[in-house]
């Protein structure tokens, strides 16, 4: 499909109050998680190129800290491709 479509998993789709029996675009998955960063005051208000996770995307990425360009290949394990 263009553009490639995925189903996010379980963790994912909880995290981002999303269903993961649907498919989605990259972009639209990529929005949602910005949606979260911000609706949770994650983005680190003196290097705004840095998100600081919650206990929930922490878990999710394993990380505590990461820059905003990271989050794709943070998520990736997440997704599984549609066929």
């Amino acid at each position: 499909e263009d553009p490639p479509r995925f189903s996010p998993s379980k963790e994912l789709a909880s995290l981002l109050s999303i269903d993961y029996n649907q498919t989605y675009a990259l972009n639209s998955i990529l929005y949602a998680v910005w949606n979260y960063v911000k609706t949770n005051s994650l983005q680190d208000n003196v290097d705004k190129k840095m998100i600081n996770c919650d206990e929930k995307l922490s878990k999710l990425v394993s990380c505590n800290k990461m820059v905003f360009t990271e989050i794709p290949s943070k998520i990736k394990p997440h997704l599984i491709p549609h066929e």
